[in-house]
């Protein structure tokens, strides 16, 4: 992030994994997505929630152009936090 001249919080991480990939970044300070591939949902035990996941997409949505919504819903939904 310091060679790209960007905090956190205007940094993603995306990923599938809810502790490394979700979790860890947002205790930085992190916007996460979590690509919740097998279609599980979040644990009701989670001690937190992933800024957007991509199981709303019946896609891989790890890239802008393939899901642009998904995005737009993410960005908007940081933006009001």
């Amino acid at each position: 992030m310091e060679k790209l001249g960007v905090g956190p919080h205007e940094t993603w991480m995306v990923g599938d994994n809810l502790e490394w990939e979700v979790i860890s970044p947002q205790r930085l300070g992190i916007h996460a997505i979590w690509h919740d591939g097998y279609g599980v949902g979040l644990p009701p035990d989670s001690p937190s929630a992933p800024t957007a996941s991509s199981a709303a997409c019946r896609n891989c949505c790890c890239s802008r152009a393939l899901c642009p919504g998904i995005w737009k819903q993410s960005v908007d939904q940081a933006a009001a936090a």
